[in-house]
């Protein structure tokens, strides 16, 4: 039986690990036909917030990402953003 969170807090509350690494932790709500995955918009949402986090002073312009498949709504999503030379571009891992 999946049992959802009793808030979305999480879904918005990103923890700084260092300099280069967020995560936010379960549980999520996964979706109406399969509820015990997470889809793409979730995790998206959450790497964009995790990189304003990191970088206040930088303004996401475009994003581009590949979904490999869906995840588990009890494991915790950690975000790794690599910035390349003078820090105008970054790449975020999920």
């Amino acid at each position: 039986m999946v049992i959802p969170p009793k808030s979305l807090w999480n879904y918005f509350n990103i923890t700084r690990v260092d300099n280069a690494t967020v995560r936010s932790d379960p549980p999520y709500v996964g979706t109406v036909w399969v509820p015990d995955r997470v889809y793409g918009g979730l995790p998206i949402s959450q790497a964009i917030n995790g990189f304003v986090s990191l970088h206040p002073n930088c303004v996401p312009h475009t994003l581009n990402y590949k979904f490999m498949g869906p995840a588990n709504i009890n494991v915790p999503f950690v975000y790794k953003i690599k910035n390349y030379e003078d820090g105008n571009i970054a790449s975020i891992y999920i």
